[in-house]
């Protein structure tokens, strides 16, 4: 399921316009080479993740139970 999430950003088509690409989330613009970010991103420890996800939630006040994936900011 994971692959599928990661390819649409590479998917030319998509990518071509401009619909899925992945982008600097301080200037909110693309990256010109996606494969490259791929290349670059350093793995996470299932511990580092998991001090991420528990500072992220408690800093926003949520409960993990009741939000859906998508819904958690």
């Amino acid at each position: 399921m994971l692959g599928n999430l990661v390819a649409l950003p590479l998917h030319f088509g998509s990518r071509s316009e401009n619909k899925t690409v992945f982008i600097d989330i301080d200037t909110m613009q693309h990256y010109g080479d996606q494969w490259n970010i791929l290349r670059n991103i350093k793995k996470l420890s299932q511990y580092q993740l998991q001090i991420l996800l528990k500072e992220n939630i408690s800093q926003a006040g949520i409960y993990q139970d009741s939000l859906m994936p998508w819904e958690i900011k």
